[in-house]
């Protein structure tokens, strides 16, 4: 079950009433930065909703040619608004349509906080290539990723040794994706390929982004 969502009789802001209180809490926590990619916070109804300005445009589950390199830096942005020793604010639910493109601006937005928390900068990067190995073709899917990583401009908050906890986040979305009746990736040869460039290169381009960065 998901958040009820009702949209305003003017069509400029949305009612989400979450499953609980909790997430509700992660919703409002995230909007409280008032960071220049999240819809804007109207109003408080009640502990477990609220109404927020509605962003008009398509996510990049719709899309078949976007800058990868755009949602990467949202992330990063994200990563470095709030801390918590070694962790950070995550989204936690990097799926394609959290990410919209608004029609009017062509500006890239973030949506639904209702599982933000705190936790590894790796774990939303990779759960968000993780979609992407899965349904683009090893070429492309390379591209993708130097693109996305190039974009991430907080490499200060990772840290090669948490390479061997990748195949936890695969476990992770593999079994995420069963819970909604939906392949994990992983039927096609290709589809194999794509995951084991990301856990062997993921680190490996990133310091190569970041010294061509500081040339």
């Amino acid at each position: 079950m998901k958040s009820q969502i009702t949209y305003s009789s003017d069509g400029n802001s949305i009612v989400k009433r979450c499953q609980s209180p909790e997430e509700c809490a992660n919703e409002l926590r995230v909007y409280s930065l008032h960071l220049d990619f999240t819809p804007d916070l109207l109003r408080i109804i009640d502990e477990r909703t609220i109404e927020i300005s509605l962003i008009k445009g398509n996510s990049l589950s719709n899309e078949t040619e976007f800058d990868f390199s755009v949602p990467g830096n949202l992330l990063s942005q994200l990563h470095r608004s709030l801390h918590q020793d070694d962790k950070v604010l995550c989204h936690l639910d990097t799926n394609p349509r959290n990410y919209l493109i608004e029609d009017e601006t062509g500006r890239y937005f973030l949506i639904d906080f209702s599982e933000s928390g705190f936790s590894l900068p790796e774990n939303d990067l990779v759960n968000f290539l993780l979609f992407w190995a899965a349904i683009i073709k090893p070429d492309r899917f390379q591209r993708a990723m130097r693109d996305f990583l190039a974009g991430y401009e907080a490499p200060e908050l990772l840290n090669q040794s948490r390479q061997d906890i990748f195949p936890q986040y695969f476990d992770t979305f593999d079994e995420r994706r069963r819970k909604y009746c939906k392949s994990p990736g992983t039927v096609f040869e290709w589809q194999r390929s794509n995951r084991h460039y990301l856990i062997n290169n993921f680190y490996p381009n990133l310091t190569t982004i970041n010294q061509s960065h500081k040339t």
